[in-house]
């Protein structure tokens, strides 16, 4: 249950203080607002404050006002005012809160009864006890760099074996109070010209009005767009700390690499030049090209100095795979993998890789945050959560956006706002992207149709099987999750002797199936778009089934489905297949992408072996 809110004017020389304060955690006052969600009491006190602004700033036009302003009992007339003004505010904004004659008030006798389903219910609280100082210190340091709802505090809390026996909006009242934390609700109503809701979490405006058992009210805001991370409700409270810049932990450490290869002289520029800079950047590289090695020095300098460092990037794999890549290079460090259902979402680690949603719950904790796939989904979709990574960063923090792809608005972004731009158009072992060819099939895929349509998979096994006999592994690519065991079920069938298996975004054993393909044990893996990005696989050819299927196929997946094969030293040259009845557009420019970027790195002198300088 979420404790109701109130309004309290606290002081009244020169001007009204208005303040909100949950049951259980009263101020010295008087109480202006009858006991309502959060979210309805933030939107009273800001139009009370308003509204006592005006009464005292206008010239007065009655003789009642000049009275009231003379009167020696000025401070009751203007608790009887405000009183009555926002209780007209709020019945008339907020029809959800009922009939005036039902709400209650504090103080009232029947103040922590409960309402009925469309009153809203209203615990019974202990009264809160003064603060000790190990709950103040234990609850900053849970908070710091994070915003949390009450219950994450309260987990958080917990997971440090310290356990509030009250109401934890009660217990943290005080702090609020003391400025050591800020307070809002999770979604706020907007005054003034707009008058509407939006989350405070992710920006949002698409909220809806559900009914919610944690205050009971039948309408209560939620925010539709951010609710996989937890609801965000009018009723609820959101409490954030920033990480405070002065911090001494990890100063004066002394941190080694530990990097299977050294970097290539480009890398080696490029590293310097975001080690030396202040500004913002963006890494334009290849697939392979190895643009995450080229921030190591950056994070390790910000380390060192006791500050935090932030990957994020769009796929829960590439959380896994490159938080276990980033605790080898970065040796006795603390690195933190967040994704959905982690373990560790409470971590206070220096090194943070996150998916981008996760990247919410940082408030101001990082001295620079690296956008890995910037041009990726979800952020090519939900540009908020480019705000939420400028939330997570300290106010002196900077941005390294990465993307082998970056979309146009990206580069113009990256123009008008001053961002330097580094390119890195070579993989460090020397040798070109491979360059799909394109296998002719009759006739197009049914894609969408019912289960009995069988493509003929009779290209794709060939393609297969001149594969395998070179002992190598093959991904295959589908644009859709029904092909997905559709085509994974007809490869098997058709041969046996091989092991065929599938993974797609809904998968819950995708992480498995990839160690396995890691280790060996996996012939064939038919995927859909969730493995077009960040994953890395020596002895490896690519087929993508259906390129011609322009609804889902765009010129940047097809380069990344083609940047999976050829990464390794070791196998620096493999085959990259796409399937399809027709070349299109999206085709031919990924085709002419990828020659260019050969043609650049050979213009540099970064390419060992030759490569094609046009199509």
């Amino acid at each position: 249950m979420n404790p109701p809110f109130a309004v309290w004017v606290t002081h009244t020389e020169p001007a009204p203080k208005l303040a909100v304060a949950p049951l259980g955690a009263e101020p010295q006052g008087a109480a202006v607002s009858p006991l309502v969600p959060l979210a309805f009491a933030e939107a009273a006190a800001a139009w009370g404050h308003e509204w006592s602004r005006r009464a005292l700033s206008e010239p007065p036009q009655s003789r009642r006002l000049r009275l009231w302003r003379r009167s020696r009992d000025s401070r009751a007339l203007l608790v009887h005012r405000l009183r009555r003004h926002i209780r007209r505010f709020l019945s008339g904004r907020f029809p959800q809160l009922g009939p005036p004659v039902r709400w209650r008030w504090p103080g009232a006798e029947d103040a922590t009864s409960e309402w009925g389903p469309r009153q809203g219910l209203l615990p019974t609280l202990s009264r809160l006890r003064p603060t000790s100082p190990e709950l103040r210190e234990a609850v900053c340091s849970v908070l710091e760099g994070r915003t949390y709802t009450a219950d994450d505090v309260a987990t958080a809390l917990g997971q440090e074996g310290i356990v509030v026996d009250t109401a934890i909006d009660v217990a943290l009242a005080n702090l609020v109070r003391d400025g050591d934390l800020q307070r809002r609700a999770a979604v706020e109503w907007t005054p003034h010209a707009l008058e509407s809701w939006h989350c405070v979490r992710c920006g949002s405006t698409r909220i809806g009005s559900y009914a919610c058992y944690r205050c009971g009210l039948d309408a209560c805001p939620q925010c539709d767009t951010c609710h996989s991370l937890g609801r965000m409700t009018g009723c609820a409270s959101l409490y954030r700390r920033p990480q405070p810049v002065d911090s001494e932990s990890g100063k004066g450490r002394s941190i080694a690499l530990n990097v299977a290869f050294p970097l290539t002289p480009q890398q080696s520029t490029i590293s310097q030049a975001l080690l030396e800079a202040e500004g913002d950047a963006l890494v334009w590289a290849a697939c392979g090209a190895g643009k995450t090695e080229v921030t190591y020095e950056c994070i390790r300098r910000i380390v060192e100095k006791g500050g935090r460092a932030l990957f994020a990037v769009p796929r829960r794999d590439v959380v896994e795979q490159l938080g276990r890549r980033l605790s080898e290079v970065f040796d006795g460090v603390d690195v933190a993998a967040l994704f959905g259902g982690t373990a560790e979402r409470y971590t206070r680690a220096p090194i943070v890789v996150a998916t981008v949603h996760q990247t919410l719950r940082f408030f101001q904790a990082f001295d620079v945050a690296i956008i890995d796939e910037v041009d990726a989904y979800p952020l090519n979709r939900e540009p908020w959560l480019l705000d939420a990574v400028e939330t997570a960063l300290q106010p002196h923090g900077r941005t390294i956006a990465m993307s082998a792809t970056p979309s146009p608005a990206i580069l113009q972004q990256s123009q008008r706002e001053g961002w330097a731009l580094h390119m890195l158009p070579a993989r460090p072992h020397g040798h070109p992207l491979p360059i799909p060819e394109v296998v002719r099939v009759r006739g197009a895929v049914p894609i969408g149709r019912s289960a009995s349509s069988t493509p003929d998979l009779a290209p794709l096994l060939d393609v297969i099987d001149e594969s395998v006999r070179k002992g190598r592994r093959v991904l295959v690519f589908v644009p859709s999750v029904s092909l997905c065991t559709q085509v994974a079920d007809g490869i098997q069938a058709a041969a046996e002797r091989l092991t065929v298996t599938s993974v797609h975004a809904g998968d819950a054993e995708r992480s498995e199936k990839l160690r396995r393909i890691e280790e060996g044990h996996i012939d064939v893996l038919v995927s859909t778009t969730v493995l077009e990005r960040g994953i890395t696989l020596p002895h490896l050819d690519a087929v993508v089934f259906a390129a011609d299927f322009e609804r889902v196929w765009d010129a940047a997946s097809l380069i990344q489905m083609a940047g999976r094969v050829g990464r390794s030293p070791l196998d620096p040259a493999g085959r990259v297949v796409f399937l399809a009845s027709r070349v299109t557009p999206a085709m031919k420019e990924a085709t002419a992408t990828i020659y260019e970027l050969n043609g650049t790195a050979r213009k540099l002198g970064l390419l060992r072996d030759k490569a094609p300088l046009e199509t």
